[in-house]
């Protein structure tokens, strides 16, 4: 779970990770980051450009779309989440 991803977007800082892995489940492309393929270094400097571009553009915005992104996932979410995978991991007794 990338909760580094949502400590950023809720400072009002767009992110960047990687397509196939968890960050797929907390970025919402284009919103409140960018998601590029694994081992890309092209696809990396282009969401970089674009991160930039967008927040010269409207950095309100994207500060305010961020946050309200973030404010989406709240600790008894995860907490939930957590557990709900414990208990698919551990049988009852």
């Amino acid at each position: 779970f990338g909760l580094v991803h949502l400590e950023a977007n809720l400072c009002g800082s767009l992110t960047i990770g990687t397509k196939e892995s968890a960050n797929e489940e907390v970025i919402a492309a284009g919103k409140s980051g960018f998601l590029i393929p694994q081992n890309n270094p092209t696809a990396l400097a282009n969401a970089m450009r674009e991160a930039v571009g967008k927040i010269a553009r409207d950095a309100k915005q994207v500060q305010q779309q961020c946050v309200e992104h973030a404010r989406k996932f709240p600790w008894d979410h995860s907490v939930q989440s957590i557990r709900k995978a414990y208990r698919t991991l551990t049988p009852e007794k």
